[in-house]
Parts: structure tokens; C-alpha cells; sequence
């Protein structure tokens, strides 16, 4: 199952635009077929691990029941936006990756294909943040994410996914996953490679030109150098590499210290979060205990947009770029506490667990990933598949390099 789940989750960057290419939805197929492998592997291999339900399963079950009973009740089950939505943003597949992770990574050999897969990826989607950032078209591949007709933020680094956030929270992922290999992989041009990839990968954070990007990747760099004990000495080191390589990026690259002090001040993409976040307030207040149902936000919020008296009325029909109030808005307090709950026992479990080094350089990865995930989508609506895939199976990793969930500590006996 680990090359299926692998390919799927790669090629979930493509999610949403495979028409374009003249393919199917086939992210969603490797996926299928990894799952259905993770039941025919349990059966048929004796050392595979069983499925055991944890807290962090029934936490993700009951945010599961709950958004697909609230779609039923708005009346958008059937609405294949909000069912993709359901799915990919909300996190019914994430949820499915985090549930058969421990089983379908559980060898050492299966987590390597994933982490070789995210370091490729990572490769690709730096390189093509640098050619849309030099305007170097002909090497942007496939050919429809240099068409300004297609997606959003033609003018900054978007790569397949047409959209500067999700690429730039994927940039960041995959730059992490790019450090796990740097700590665990050994052949020295492996390693070599790992870090042209990470270096990469910075580079295109740089280059998607999103403020909030910026600052996720900071603070996921500061935060996992900071928390980690055995990392905390190259904290100063790393923030000084970072701000010389910024510097000199900005020199070396024609242009671009103007797009970002262009960007830096543009006023329009905070006027558009702050219509839309104030319809989405106005909407809790109206029902802040069930919200008005999943899905029902583009059409609902119309009623609630007001002309404010010191900003223009900009941002008409966009989702809100927060994906917690957005919860909020659609599946009030209940809706959003379950998502919440569940989506921080499912790191807390990683997190918490004890194994090998191995298991280690995935823990931290995960902090770093986590953060930027955060950050991200308080500035964000981070629809695509794979920002919001990552995180949970991840997570699902982490439990698998460490042997599986260890009993929570309210559980242990005296001594044990």
C-alpha cells in the first residue's frame, strides 16, 4: 500500500485541475486502490499491525458524523463542491490516511518510498516556483499553470495548484520532508540532493510572493528549532542563513525585491478578508451554536456583507480566508470544537509517542508542518488536497516508525 497512497498523495497537487491535463481524478484513484491494499495487506501478511480504535480515531469519527449530518441538513450533500470540500479540505480522506498509516508505513522500507516521494515532489514544485519566478515558461510544467486564465495569483509562484498559498504551505511540507531525509538517509548524494531540494523549496516560499507564507515558514523554522532541545543551537544560525538568503535573493533576481515591496503593501487582499471575515462573524452571531450547514457559506454570506465606511466593499462571492471561522460560520461551535479536538489529539498522539531516531526526525518534521499548516489557514481557505492531507498522514507516520499508539498516561498503571 505505501506506493499508492504514496502516488496518490503526490498527485493530489494536481487535484481539481486534471481535466486540464485530459486525466481523470487519479489522485483519488491511488488512494482507493492504497486503501483496499491496506485491507488486503492486513489479511493476507501476519506482522501487519491491526487497526485499533484511540481516542484521536473516535475524535476524527465523531468531526466526521458531524459535518456529513450537517451538509444533509443544508442540503449540500449532494453538491459535489461541498462533498469535494468535505473530503479534501475538512479532511474525510486525511482522516482515512491518519486511520491506515500505522498499517500501510508500518516497515521501514514503505515510510522511505513515502519520504523519497515527498523529497521528489518537493524537488519538482522548487523548481518550478524558480522558473515562474525567472519567467522561464517553457520549463513550467504542465503548460496551464503559466495561464493567467486559469486559477488565481498568476503573477506570483502558484505551481499545479494555481493558488500562491497552497503552493507555498506545500513548499514548506515538502522542505521538511527534504530535513527528515537530511537525518535519516545516508548515501552521500542522497543527501546532497535532500538539501538542494530544501534549498529549493525555500527559494520557492520566497517566490510565491504571500505574506502569510512568509510568516508560516518563520515561525515553522523558529518553532522546531526552538522546542527541540537537540536542535536549539542552530536556531541563531538558521534565522541569520535565512535573512542573508533573503537578502541576497532579492539582489540577485531582477525584479523581485519590486514585487515584494509591491506585494508587502497591497491593501486589496486585506480589504477582501476583512468583508468576508465580517459576514462570517455576522453569521455566527446569527447561529453560532449548529451554523448555517456545511457548504452553505457562498451563498449564505451574501446577506451579511456590509459596506464598512473606511474600506471598499471588495471580495464579493470569495470563500472566507480563515479556514477556522469559516468552520465556525458553517458548522458553529459544535461543528468547529469536534474538528478541533480531533485534529489536535491526531498530532498530540504523533507527538507524544516514543520510538527510534527514526521516529524522532519524523516528530520533529511534524512540528514543523503543523505549524505551517496553522499559520497558513488562519490567512487562507486551503481548499486544495494535499496541504491538508499531509499533516494527518504524517501524523499516521510518526505512530508507525514508533511501533504504534502508546497507552495514554491516565491509563498506566504505577511503575509501568
Amino acid at each position: 500500500p505505501a506506493w499508492p497512497l504514496s502516488a496518490g498523495v503526490v498527485a493530489s497537487v494536481f487535484s481539481g485541475n486534471w481535466a486540464l491535463l485530459g486525466l481523470p481524478n487519479l489522485d483519488r484513484l491511488l488512494i482507493l486502490l492504497g486503501l483496499a491494499t491496506v485491507v488486503l495487506q492486513s489479511r493476507r501478511d501476519p506482522l501487519a499491525p491491526r487497526f485499533e480504535m484511540s481516542t484521536a480515531h473516535w475524535a476524527l469519527l465523531a468531526a466526521s458524523t458531524w459535518v456529513v449530518l450537517s451538509a444533509l441538513w443544508a442540503g449540500t450533500l449532494t453538491d459535489s463542491t461541498s462533498t469535494f470540500a468535505m473530503l479534501d479540505r475538512y479532511g474525510l480522506v486525511p482522516f482515512a490516511l491518519f486511520a491506515v498509516a500505522p498499517i500501510a508505513f508500518y516497515k521501514v522500507r514503505q515510510r522511505m518510498i513515502l519520504l523519497a516521494a515527498l523529497v521528489a515532489l518537493g524537488g519538482y514544485l522548487g523548481l518550478t516556483a524558480l522558473f515562474e519566478g525567472l519567467g522561464i515558461d517553457a520549463l513550467v510544467f504542465p503548460s496551464y499553470i503559466i495561464d493567467p486564465s486559469v486559477g488565481i495569483h498568476a503573477e506570483r509562484a502558484r505551481g499545479p495548484f494555481v493558488e500562491a498559498s497552497a503552493m507555498g504551505v506545500s513548499l514548506i511540507m515538502c522542505g521538511a520532508a527534504a530535513g527528515v531525509a537530511l537525518a535519516l538517509w545516508r548515501d552521500r548524494l542522497l543527501r546532497i540532493a535532500a538539501g538542494a531540494v530544501l534549498a529549493l523549496c525555500a527559494l520557492g516560499v520566497v517566490l510565491t510572493l504571500t505574506r502569510a507564507i512568509w510568516l508560516g515558514a518563520a515561525l515553522a523554522v523558529i518553532v522546531t528549532l526552538g522546542v527541540v532541545r537537540e536542535l536549539r543551537r542552530y536556531l541563531i544560525p538558521a534565522l541569520a542563513v535565512g535573512v542573508v538568503g533573503v537578502g541576497a535573493l532579492l539582489l540577485a533576481v531582477p525584479g523581485l525585491s519590486g514585487s515584494v515591496e509591491e506585494r508587502s503593501a497591497d491593501q486589496r487582499p486585506i480589504w477582501d478578508r476583512q468583508n468576508i471575515n465580517a459576514a462570517a462573524v455576522e453569521m455566527v452571531r446569527e447561529r453560532p451554536l449548529l451554523g448555517f450547514g456545511w457548504g452553505s457559506f457562498p451563498e449564505a454570506s451574501q446577506e451579511f456583507l456590509r459596506q464598512a465606511d473606511d474600506i471598499p466593499l471588495t471580495g464579493i462571492g470569495t470563500q472566507v480566508h480563515n479556514v477556522y471561522l469559516l468552520y465556525l460560520a458553517e458548522l458553529g461551535v459544535i461543528g468547529l470544537g469536534l474538528w478541533l479536538i480531533a485534529a489536535i489529539l491526531t498530532v498530540a498522539a504523533a507527538l507524544y509517542v516514543r520510538g527510534p531516531p527514526e521516529a524522532r526526525a519524523w516528530q520533529i518534521g511534524l512540528i514543523g508542518v503543523t505549524v505551517a499548516w496553522v499559520v497558513a489557514a488562519s490567512f487562507a481557505p486551503l481548499a486544495q488536497a494535499f496541504p491538508n492531507a499531509v499533516p494527518f498522514l504524517w501524523a499516521g507516520v510518526v505512530i508507525a516508525a514508533s511501533g504504534g499508539f502508546d497507552v495514554p498516561w491516565w491509563r498506566r498503571r504505577e511503575g509501568r
